[in-house]
């Protein structure tokens, strides 16, 4: 409530949430004027923007969207998110970790023509793990998420669900928390991430199907131009869950810097790695530099109990810098399947590796008919 009546205040302006404004310039016309006055209002509902001048901000609840609302940052704005009150209901208590979990700090669902935009940044470090997200948006048409910083999100911290149409650009994501995923792309269409930068305590740019019943075709989604440091997890590429088919996925002009973690055998820089039972075909990977690598520059791997198909991965273009082995594996014991996998014009510190041999794969339960390596582009 008290929210509501800051964002009133701002933006309609303390004078006409009073009623002053709307005696004095309204009542006096008569009808002409309550003419006015509902058009005045169609107009406030229409376009919002919540205004976020230079300057340190305390938020302790969160913003939640309307259709054709936007918020914005000033540069110079810094946002502390801090932990709510017992006034705030949860979304989840306890979730999965046995955390209590609040709405997202800025969220939307069901909505459409909603933007963030700006160059201020927004620090959750104040907040306990898992009790927010930083941006969730589900179900949702016409985002735009553009320009902000975040910095130590205790949880996912771009998450765009059940999505059509959107943007994210120019976002800088910073953290080390477990759990707190860079920008999630899951069970959505026609989004492009671009010139974006991630580093935190989990995977980084990544695409997933969590939603079994969503009816929303996973395809065409790219992330273009983004850098990712993924200290503890994973890169780039489509991570874990994968309950539904996907298609027309592309990771372009990307780097990844130092994929620092080597805990476990699913991990790498550019990873496929399909738990559930999706078919994933047309999924590129072009013009992409890996510095450094601890496990591995490439790893496409089954779960034990994955009956997803993967067909049709190529590997364009991809510097592979002085890492370790390329990793393609089939774990399956469900009947899932690896096939159709090109590697074009990759290369190993610079020079173009022609073969397998060069290209130091290692396929383990992979007919290696299904894959090919070649020193040029078709």
């Amino acid at each position: 409530m008290r929210l509501a009546l800051g964002y009133a205040g701002m933006f309609f302006g303390a004078g006409f949430v009073s009623g002053q404004e709307i005696r004095q310039f309204f009542v006096v016309y008569g009808t002409a004027g309550l003419f006015g006055l509902v058009l005045s209002a169609l107009l406030f509902f229409a376009v919002g923007v919540l205004f976020f001048e230079a300057g340190v901000h305390e938020l302790k609840y969160n913003i939640t969207f309307l259709n054709n609302t936007e918020v914005h940052l000033e540069r110079g704005a810094l946002i502390y998110a801090v932990m709510p009150d017992c006034e705030e209901p949860l979304f989840q208590d306890p979730d999965w970790a046995g955390q209590p979990c609040w709405y997202a700090l800025f969220q939307g669902k069901g909505v459409t023509n909603v933007r963030i935009s700006g160059h201020g940044m927004v620090d959750l470090s104040r907040l306990d793990w898992h009790a927010r997200l930083f941006v969730w948006f589900d179900a949702s048409r016409n985002i735009a998420i553009d320009g902000l910083s975040c910095n130590n999100c205790p949880e996912w911290t771009v998450h765009i669900s059940q999505c059509e149409d959107v943007t994210v650009s120019d976002v800088m994501l910073i953290g080390y928390r477990q759990n707190s995923d860079g920008i999630c792309v899951e069970d959505s269409r026609n989004v492009l991430v671009r010139d974006c930068f991630a580093r935190s305590g989990d995977d980084l740019f990544e695409v997933k199907s969590r939603y079994g019943s969503c009816t929303i075709p996973i395809e065409n989604i790219i992330f273009e131009n983004c850098t990712a440091w993924p200290d503890k997890a994973r890169g780039i590429g489509i991570i874990c869950e994968t309950k539904r088919d996907m298609k027309d996925i592309t990771f372009k002009d990307c780097s990844v810097g130092f994929a620092s973690a080597a805990w476990m055998e699913d991990l790498g820089a550019l990873v496929v790695y399909a738990e559930n039972d999706a078919h994933i075909e047309s999924v590129t990977f072009e013009n992409i530099e890996i510095h450094q690598a601890s496990k591995y520059p490439i790893n496409v791997t089954l779960g034990n109990e994955s009956r997803a198909r993967i067909d049709g991965l190529i590997f364009r273009r991809i510097d592979i810098g002085n890492a370790d082995r390329i990793r393609i594996c089939n774990r399956s014991t469900a009947g899932g399947s690896v096939g159709g996998i090109a590697f074009e014009a990759c290369s190993r510190r610079g020079r173009i590796a022609s073969d397998e041999k060069a290209l130091q794969l290692s396929v383990q339960n992979v007919d290696g008919k299904v894959i090919s390596v070649t020193a040029g582009e078709p």
